[in-house]
């Protein structure tokens, strides 16, 4: 589960990351307040047809909202696996 399974890891321990980079990955949003210890910096293309970028979005707001942070980079041409090459 990648970018989304990172969510549930840290919420089970939230006090053992210092920071977390989930990339293309979303989650319940109303898991933030087990997860604002924890610095979080997002990574998601804009163009993703798998995963939504607004769960990031919405992910990072609700952390900053419990008193976290969180930081949101965006790549506005890339699809899902851009580290791939498509031909």
């Amino acid at each position: 589960m990648g970018g989304m399974g990172i969510f549930e890891i840290a919420g089970g321990r939230p006090n053992l990351f210092a920071g977390a980079m989930p990339i293309f990955g979303g989650g319940n949003s109303a898991t933030a307040g087990k997860l604002f210890k924890t610095n979080w910096w997002f990574f998601h293309n804009e163009k993703d047809n798998v995963v939504n970028l607004q769960l990031s979005e919405d992910m990072a707001t609700a952390i900053l909202n419990e008193g976290g942070t969180a930081k949101v980079t965006t790549c506005p041409n890339a699809n899902q696996n851009s580290w791939h090459r498509h031909l």
